[in-house]
């Protein structure tokens, strides 16, 4: 099976202007049968712009208190229409709900196999009809939740878990493939097959089939077993999609561009704007290869050496490292970040492909969940304690 290439930063897209000498800063046109989204400029003015706020306007988890508040392994924020929050605590296994202020509600879950169980909480998200939908992954089914918080029902939908719901009833899964021709050494591209799953059984819908990450492949000797070990490339490319209602928002960092899919994997829209891919220089390999020898078990440093040693790096960053789709459908896509950077830089693209510009989160807040004018992610103090920090966004329409 060969991957399809979705030409985001190719002969798909032509240029429409530099934004300067009055060009239009947004474009929209047809390539093929396939709309055009481009932008030149952004198109909030500094005025316009979002701003995070400087401190959080709720905070969930604490140091030493109350059970419900002390966060294990945090994997999931979901934000409520009212200000509180949802959090999916892997370590725990509970599912947690806290008003607007903070304060507990309810709880839901413990380890166990039993309805409202779970023997390895994995994912938290919402779907169609404001349920939310909990990813058991070892227990290998979801759990669908009401807004009241009760189980209503349980479903075996296979692995990994899925991450969406379409609005037909089908499960939005994605799913890594090994390289074209079988894995060897060297450097490879993994593939990413976009399926939809049926509640009834039978074989997934193949949506689309994508490139997916870079990786290199090498042979480690661990006391005379010789092993072909994968990693992907640092600072490398890979998929990520996002769907929101009937949307699926994909990019795999090749270029500043997104495409967004129809149910059935038709690509209905290129969405692209400015913008050159970071140098990863001698410096940053150097570095790379210096903090993982730190973080590493004396005992396991040699083995962690061999791999160093073998590394492939790619002469530029993607372009992306992260992507969430926000409670309103807007996809915010983060700019692959230097180890130093303070800041996380994200552009923000509405659902018809404009891009609105920059918004700024601080580096060490790791963002879960947008919408609603609201930014939530996990802050850890410097005992590595975690917390739920949601800041509101200065100029959304929902904070004015």
């Amino acid at each position: 099976m060969r991957w399809t290439w979705l030409g985001v930063g190719g002969a798909l897209l032509v240029a429409c202007g530099t934004g300067e000498n009055g060009a239009e800063p947004y474009v929209v046109r047809d390539s093929a049968g396939i709309r055009v989204a481009e932008s030149t400029a952004p198109a909030w003015t500094p005025a316009e712009a979002w701003r995070l706020s400087a401190e959080p306007a709720l905070t969930v988890g604490a140091v030493e208190g109350p059970a419900a508040q002390l966060l294990g392994r945090p994997v999931a924020v979901v934000l409520q229409a009212d200000g509180g929050v949802v959090v999916a605590d892997r370590d725990a296994g509970e599912i947690r709900w806290f008003d607007a202020a903070g304060a507990h509600l309810r709880t839901l879950g413990g380890r166990g196999s039993g309805p409202g169980e779970f023997s390895e909480l994995y994912d938290l998200f919402r779907v169609p009809g404001d349920l939310l939908v909990a990813a058991d992954f070892a227990g290998r089914r979801l759990t669908v939740l009401t807004t009241a918080g009760e189980v209503a029902r349980l479903l075996d939908v296979g692995q990994p878990p899925p991450t969406g719901r379409f609005p037909d009833g089908r499960w939005f899964q994605s799913v890594s493939l090994p390289p074209e021709g079988g894995v060897q050494l060297g450097a490879q591209r993994y593939g990413s097959a976009l399926l939809a799953v049926n509640e009834g059984g039978g074989p997934p819908d193949t949506l689309a089939v994508l490139q997916g990450m870079d990786a290199m492949h090498v042979e480690m000797n661990f006391d005379g077993r010789v092993q072909v070990m994968g990693q992907p490339f640092p600072y490398g490319r890979f998929r990520m999609s996002e769907l929101h209602e009937g949307t699926i928002w994909t990019s795999d960092g090749t270029a500043f561009a997104l495409a967004q899919l129809d149910p059935d994997g038709t690509v209905r829209s290129l969405v692209r704007r400015p913008g050159e891919r970071r140098p990863v220089t001698e410096a940053l390999r150097e570095r790379y290869v210096a903090d993982r020898l730190a973080a590493a078990p004396e005992a396991a440093r040699p083995a962690v050496r061999q791999r160093m040693e073998r590394l492939v790096f790619p002469d530029t960053m993607a372009a992306w490292q992260q992507m969430v789709v926000d409670a309103e459908g807007n996809a915010w896509a983060r700019h692959h970040e230097l180890p130093d950077d303070t800041v996380h830089t994200w552009s923000v693209f509405t659902p018809d492909g404009r891009w609105l510009g920059e918004v700024e989160t601080p580096a060490d807040l790791a963002v879960m969940a947008i919408g609603h004018g609201r930014v939530a992610g996990i802050w850890r103090d410097d005992l590595d304690v975690p917390f739920v920090h949601v800041h509101t966004l200065d100029n959304h329409p929902e904070t004015r």
